[in-house]
């Protein structure tokens, strides 16, 4: 786990596959193997694994995890269902939340994604404690996806001033950027979270359908799926 966390994917991989070995089926090393494929492996492997451990366990964790391996494979349909779920168990969570509103705007549901968008923005502002760097982010990426732009960079900017070394805010800015069409930003930022580990799959997401003809684009990704394992 520690060398994921430190972008060491393959030794990470390496010795949660020997855990495997040495004992099959444990819970705790699937799951940490799944959260490996999922932000920095193949998703393909993520869906199977979350779908073993939702088999044994169908937890928050499992099934919101499950919905994003789904989602990076283009199984939108299952991914919303995998949400629909989460969604009934924390409908106050804006994580899950900005999740189905997502999956639903790709399964073409315009008039629900743009309410769950709004939720989305409803529950934060509801929320006293939701004043974290995550929260802005999700604050963000709603903001955009509902046309937004300058209150959604104002959150964006916001929480990368509060998280200016993690992963996470770096891709959901390159998401929030795609989306307004600054493409130099969005490109900066993208490769930021790839270099920080994010695997080049998060980059099939329709977001940046727009950036796929810019040649700069193309080589950052270029580069970083061709990047030799850690």
């Amino acid at each position: 786990i520690v060398e994921f966390q430190q972008g060491e994917i393959a030794a990470g991989r390496q010795h949660l596959e020997a855990s495997l070995r040495r004992a099959p089926g444990n819970a705790d090393a699937l799951s940490a193997l799944g959260q490996l494929e999922l932000q920095s492996g193949d998703p393909r492997r993520a869906v199977q694994l979350y779908q073993a451990l939702v088999q044994r366990s169908p937890g928050f964790a499992e099934v919101s995890n499950l919905g994003l391996a789904e989602l990076l494979t283009g199984r939108y349909a299952d991914a919303a269902a995998a949400f629909e779920r989460v969604v009934q168990e924390k409908p106050r969570n804006p994580f899950v939340v900005l999740n189905l509103a997502d999956t639903y705007l790709l399964l073409g549901r315009k008039a629900e994604s743009a309410a769950l968008y709004a939720k989305v923005l409803d529950l934060i502002a509801q929320d006293r404690d939701a004043t974290g760097p995550q929260f802005l982010t999700v604050k963000a990426q709603a903001l955009a996806h509902l046309g937004q732009g300058l209150p959604a960079v104002t959150a964006l900017r916001e929480a990368l001033r509060l998280a200016p070394e993690s992963s996470a805010p770096a891709f959901e800015a390159a998401v929030v950027y795609a989306l307004l069409g600054e493409k130099t930003s969005a490109i900066a930022n993208s490769e930021a979270a790839l270099k920080s580990g994010y695997s080049t799959s998060w980059f099939a997401l329709p977001w940046f359908d727009g950036l796929r003809g810019d040649p700069q684009f193309r080589g950052v990704l270029a580069r970083y799926a061709a990047r030799p394992p850690r």
